[in-house]
């Protein structure tokens, strides 16, 4: 007796012992993917459907097939018509945006559209889809995405980077993606600031590679992300590490090359400490200790807004690419940032933080608590404002002064500490009533000087 179609379709499995023939349909060759026209299509009216839900629609065209030759075409066409006209209006944006990946059966109705929807597609290499275990682990939906979007070009390489590393050029356009997402949906400019991808940049940038693989960004020296597949090939436990998932990538070059990048290139007391930095890279012996002390104390009231600005740039990017990138993300960066109670990595057990804040903190929390705060109140273009402004001090040359009158000067004068300042716009934000509308910078500007006492040229 012949099994239902829809009960076969249903529990057909996404994962090996597939028939034989529908697995070797989705051996992937990467060739395919690194093509233009393979990478999204347009389903109708101009609407572009994600990578991922393209390459999930070529492999249940192949399971589609394969229904076909157990209970005739008649009955799969039956069932691809059916499930397509039930799908139709949540595709093809007629209806309610769906929530969760489709089953099975509707998803062949999508495939159903290429075999007789009139959609153009390469005729060489068409059967080869992505990796089966992309697309059982696959948590993008299926959703519209507009032609040449940032989130339609971000899918593209997600759905790259799922299939094999992504190659330099490629890791060049996720950049350009990344600025343009700082510009167009922060009102953030990008930074100056270089960035270093293997393990072999990071040792010609800082003369030598030493600590745990792990990305960070140096005042001076630029973003030291971790992409180097090369050298994971020869490293296999590091792997993780070298070739991060794609998210995770993403989180990284927003944090540490956007986030922490802008405040090095463009605020005044960032400028000064990448200078401090460079300066002290000239130096040797003792003296090159002596200067590391200071340039932790002239770092000390810089960190809080450093940290809680680079977190809430990565978060504010995360977000907007949601489509491409999923949930998860979020609720891990939220998580291992802002859970703590105090600085992860040590930093804020030094004097000046006993002194100011009378304990060790979490730099995270505290900073992007104020600049969250900025952007309910006026909007998130204003929060780029927020940092220059806050980080708008006298210049101190700490490589010219004692360690001992480097500590005082920042406990006793509030007017130096990029930290402090920052809370006081916060102050001035949460209790003073909006006058101007959001994401109004000039407002914003003039409210703060007129609020908190602060502007340009604060020295």
């Amino acid at each position: 007796m012949r099994e239902d179609p829809e009960e076969f379709v249903r529990r057909l499995p996404l994962t090996p012992g597939a028939p034989a023939r529908v697995r070797r349909a989705i051996i992937a060759e990467e060739g395919i993917l690194r093509e233009e026209s393979a990478r999204a299509h347009a389903l109708a009216e101009g609407i572009l459907l994600a990578p991922v839900a393209y390459f999930l629609a070529e492999f249940l065209k192949e399971l589609a097939k394969h229904a076909y030759q157990q209970f005739g075409r008649q009955v799969g066409s039956e069932l691809a018509r059916d499930a397509y006209s039930r799908v139709k209006s949540r595709v093809l944006g007629r209806g309610p945006r769906p929530e969760e990946l489709p089953t099975l059966a509707e998803a062949m109705a999508i495939s159903e559209l290429y075999f007789s929807g009139g959609v153009e597609r390469p005729t060489e290499g068409a059967s080869r889809v992505a990796p089966v275990d992309l697309l059982a682990t696959s948590v993008v939906r299926l959703r519209p995405l507009a032609p040449g979007s940032l989130e339609a070009e971000i899918s593209k390489l997600a759905l790259l980077a799922s299939v094999s590393p992504l190659k330099p050029g490629e890791l060049d356009s996720l950049v350009k993606i990344m600025r343009d997402v700082a510009r167009e949906r922060l009102g953030l400019e990008p930074p100056d600031f270089p960035i270093h991808f293997t393990l072999r940049e990071y040792a010609a940038a800082r003369g030598s590679f030493n600590g745990p693989p792990t990305p960070f960004a140096e005042p001076g020296l630029g973003a030291f992300l971790l992409y180097d597949p090369e050298e994971a090939s020869l490293r296999s436990e590091a792997r993780g590490s070298l070739v991060p998932r794609f998210a995770r990538l993403v989180a990284h070059l927003a944090h540490e090359y956007l986030g922490h990048g802008s405040v090095y290139s463009h605020t005044r007391a960032g400028q000064s400490l990448a200078e401090a930095v460079r300066a002290a890279r000239n130096l040797s012996g003792v003296e090159r200790v002596a200067a590391e002390e200071k340039l932790s104390a002239a770092r000390d009231p810089l960190l809080v807004v450093d940290e809680g600005f680079a977190l809430w740039v990565e978060l504010a990017v995360l977000k907007e690419l949601r489509p491409a990138l999923g949930e998860a993300i979020v609720d891990e960066e939220t998580l291992r940032y802002l859970g703590p109670d105090e600085d992860p990595f040590g930093r804020t057990r030094g004097e000046y933080f006993e002194a100011v804040y009378g304990r060790p903190v979490n730099p995270y929390k505290e900073g992007y608590g104020a600049l969250f705060d900025i952007e309910k109140t006026w909007g998130r273009r204003c929060v780029p404002e927020a940092l220059k402004i806050a980080c708008d001090v006298p210049d101190m040359h700490p490589l010219e002064r004692s360690l001992g009158e480097l500590r005082a000067l920042y406990v006793r004068r509030p007017e130096l500490a990029p930290d402090r300042r920052l809370m006081a716009i916060r102050s001035a934000v949460t209790s003073a009533p909006v006058r101007a509308r959001r994401n109004d910078v000039d407002a914003f500007r003039k409210f703060i000087r007129e609020e908190a006492g602060l502007w340009a040229g604060a020295g």
